[in-house]
């Protein structure tokens, strides 16, 4: 039986652990409790995943060969 699944190349999915596990650490009980400028880390957390998220993701598929 074939796999329903698309077959991620190697360094996507270590993108892809990288930032589910940065996205599950801004969730974690302390993290909200701590502020930096007068903002929850969760925030800036989040903030940084935002910004980076599709800018690695895209110098990592477009550095690819097919």
């Amino acid at each position: 039986m074939r796999s329903v699944f698309y077959p991620l190349p190697a360094s996507q999915v270590w993108v892809l652990i990288a930032f589910v596990a940065g996205a599950g650490s801004a969730f974690l009980p302390g993290v909200g409790a701590v502020e930096l400028l007068g903002v929850s880390l969760t925030a800036w957390l989040l903030l940084l995943l935002m910004v980076l998220v599709p800018i690695v993701t895209i110098v990592v598929t477009s550095t690819e060969t097919d």
